[in-house]
């Protein structure tokens, strides 16, 4: 079937081409060697977000490439003609390209391998078959780099000045900034004049505007650059090389540049095939990049394969092996803006899709996170240990959450024993389980503070909202399963109570006749909120306890008021707080990397198979989720898809990290889409105990769909038009 390959590779993740002016609301794609990462610009060549923590470098456009236009004399960057750039992404580079007049600028950028360095390439083509023409060219540099000391969520820009000097056999200029950080930035060509400077005017031009025709070298420096001499004649092509080494050792630094700018075929050829090898051992059962690895999709519907791959990019490119961590591997939570962070949240949202391809990372994570405050933060550094901003009420859960998906695809319940800190494993997820009892409560329900603790951008939804309390009813059923005997007769007969009496508070004073809950305030008031989180989370939690009458009236709010073609609101537009906030990950205006996967699982439950199927994009003339997909890996927030949406190539299109919408390229719980089309479209169910077992789900639409190299508890399974086969590896 077309788009089903035999092996996976890079290529099985490219993205479509995607074309865009500097004015557009769009977000261009990322790169990175899971040490360092880099960012390309609304721009054929320039970059930003460098950065390899606790090294970063100075915000804005990197390597940005400016043309001197000869009818009004002006120096101008590329990305600012007003021409589109035409982006495509693959795990190992970025692919860009513009037309203006009859200049072709293409460039490929990549991370280095063997250093935290971007390699850039660049082709100026001239597409005249008749004139030569001689491009006044100009690459401009920003010379700030630091080795932060204050490595917080969001610190992740360098001061822009930095110390400069110009070395002229290396044709690179050679910045030092605080913490002993340095960046080594040069070309393979002799620049016509190299020029560095504190302010952007004085670095464009003397005051006669000739432009950088010789060598004017100002320490410190914010701005920095070539003058470079083009000559093209008809139909002639002009190659350049950039190498930008960052690092904390000058020697060192100086040594990487001069190989990675002679040896540069090399170095992209290993980085393709870097990439290459991380790609096939993902799918590879006992490989030695991973503990784990993914199942492998043949003969499935391409928008089905599409999805899914989709949920495997935000896995493989969010995996980091920082020097000096707390872990020698983990996953980031969300790029290019976010410190070294691991935030629970995006953790549980991933949980499943981590436990098949690398569950003891999730042991790892879960085991950092209950040896520290989790009601002191949000995320954990992943160098310092230290935990970062405010709380979230979900930490609990989401604790609890990442340690039982470990324990349920892996079948390792003998961790439950393990002594961590002051507490077994065990007493940490029972402190997880009942830290609701210290809340202030109504009946059975807690309250979870305000908005900020929650959703953020939804000011209604607070205090005892339905899904967290769920939440509470779920773990301390999962705690009677994990614990067994470990609990006396007393302990789970008191478990089971609470679950029954938060369930009955949650479906009978919140739960809507329209689908939606309400959120319980402190002084009784009842607060409706149309939001998908209460749908996903309560559809999961309280499985056992909805009527069909109640999941009948939840799947049509879900279908008829948040579904779209290709994505979803995560708020209802009709709800009031919907003009209150137009964030795209929470608000009406879109959705959340992982509301659609787990909302995909929430449908599975109530049967919705047919549903699941086209909204991923089979016979769906927008492309479905699958179109959201092929934009590259699932962002933070993507814009709704219905009417009045910014779309791509159809589909909804992933939204940027400009005001209002402050949304990440990249969000570790997009992950969340492997586990939601294997459960959700495939009917795959892991038990805590026992083995995997497989329901009809959507088998009929794809009866010749075949699912191989499914590993869980030390079995491997491989399912045939939904016949399970399986033994032990």
């Amino acid at each position: 079937m077309p788009g089903d390959p035999a092996v996976y590779t890079a290529a099985s993740f490219q993205s479509m081409p995607m074309s865009h002016t500097a004015d557009d609301v769009f977000t261009p794609p990322m790169v990175t060697n899971r040490r360092a990462e880099a960012k390309a610009c609304k721009d054929p060549v320039a970059y930003r977000f460098f950065q390899s923590h606790p090294l970063a470098t100075a915000e804005g456009n990197q390597a940005q490439l400016y043309l001197r236009l000869a009818a009004n004399d002006s120096i101008r960057p590329l990305g600012d003609l007003g021409a589109p750039v035409t982006c495509v992404w693959r795990p190992d580079r970025v692919e860009r390209h513009m037309r203006y007049e009859h200049l072709d600028f293409s460039s490929v950028t990549r991370m280095a391998v063997r250093s935290d360095a971007v390699l850039l390439e660049l082709t100026v083509r001239n597409l005249s078959r008749q004139v030569t023409i001689e491009p006044d060219l100009y690459m401009r540099l920003l010379g700030g780099v630091e080795k932060l000391e204050d490595t917080s969520v969001w610190n992740t820009v360098a001061s822009p000045m930095a110390a400069t000097r110009f070395d002229e056999s290396r044709r690179a200029f050679i910045f030092s900034g605080a913490g002993g950080a340095v960046a080594v930035q040069g070309i393979d060509h002799a620049p016509r004049g190299a020029r560095s400077s504190v302010a952007l005017a004085e670095w464009v031009s003397d005051g006669d505007m000739r432009g950088i025709v010789s060598n004017k070298v100002k320490s410190p420096s914010v701005y920095a650059g070539f003058g470079l001499s083009v000559r093209l004649s008809p139909g002639a092509a002009w190659r350049l090389r950039f190498v930008h080494v960052i690092g904390d050792d000058m020697q060192r630094a100086l040594a990487d540049y001069d190989m990675l700018i002679r040896g540069f075929e090399e170095e992209a050829a290993r980085a393709e095939h870097e990439w290459a090898e991380e790609i096939a051992a993902a799918f590879l059962p006992g490989n030695d990049r991973f503990s784990g690895c993914l199942p492998t999709l043949r003969n499935v519907d391409e928008p089905i394969q599409r999805a899914y791959l989709g949920g495997v990019s935000n896995l493989l490119f969010m995996k980091r092996t920082p020097v000096g961590g707390i872990l020698p591997r983990v996953y980031k939570s969300i790029s290019p803006r976010s410190g070294p962070t691991c935030w629970l949240w995006e953790t549980e949202q991933a949980a499943p899709s981590i436990a098949l391809l690398d569950p003891r990372y999730l042991r790892d994570i879960s085991s950092v996170w209950m040896q520290s405050d989790i009601h002191g933060g949000w995320a954990v550094n992943y160098l310092s240990g230290q935990m970062l901003g405010t709380t979230y009420s979900v930490n609990d859960y989401a604790l609890f959450m990442t340690a039982h998906e470990y324990m349920r695809f892996t079948h390792d319940i003998g961790w439950l024993d393990i002594r961590l800190g002051t507490a077994t494993v065990a007493d940490h997820l029972r402190q997880c389980a009942t830290s609701w009892k210290s809340r202030p409560r109504d009946g059975a329900l807690a309250d979870y503070g305000s908005a900020r603790h929650l959703l953020e951008c939804v000011p209604t939804y607070e205090h005892g909202v339905a899904s967290l309390n769920a939440a509470n009813a779920w773990m301390s059923r999962q705690l009677v399963d994990l614990l067994e005997d470990r609990l006396t007769l007393a302990e789970r007969n008191l478990l089971g109570s609470d679950a029954a009496a938060i369930a009955s508070d949650v479906l009978g004073r919140l739960l809507r006749d329209d689908g939606t809950f309400f959120c319980l305030y402190p002084d009784g008031r009842l607060q409706g909120v149309a939001h998908c989180y209460d749908f996903a989370v309560v559809s999961a939690a309280l499985d056992v306890d909805l009527s069909p009458t109640m999941r009948g009236r939840m799947t049509d709010f879900f279908l008829h008021r948040l579904m779209t073609p290709s994505w979803m609101h995560a708020l209802a537009e009709d709800d009031p707080a919907a003009a209150l906030n137009f964030r795209t990950d929470h608000s009406a205006t879109g959705a959340y990397s992982s509301w659609p996967a787990q909302c995909i699982r929430a449908l599975a439950r109530a049967g919705r198979y047919k549903e699941i199927v086209h909204w991923l994009g089979v016979g769906n003339p927008s492309g479905g989720i699958a179109g959201v997909a092929r934009q590259g890996p699932y962002g933070q927030g993507t814009f709704h898809g219905g009417p009045g949406s910014l779309l791509e190539g159809g589909a909804a299109r992933k939204a940027p990290d400009d005001a209002p919408h402050y949304e990440e390229w990249i969000d570790l719980a997009g992950a969340a889409f492997v586990w939601a089309i294997l459960e959700g479209v495939f009917g795959l169910k892991v038990p805590l105990r026992g083995p995997v077992s497989v329901t009809r789900a959507a088998w009929d639409l794809m009866p010749t769909a075949v699912i191989e190299n499914l590993v869980v508890g030390g079995q491997r399974y491989r399912v045939v038009g939904g016949a399970l086969e399986g033994g032990a590896l």
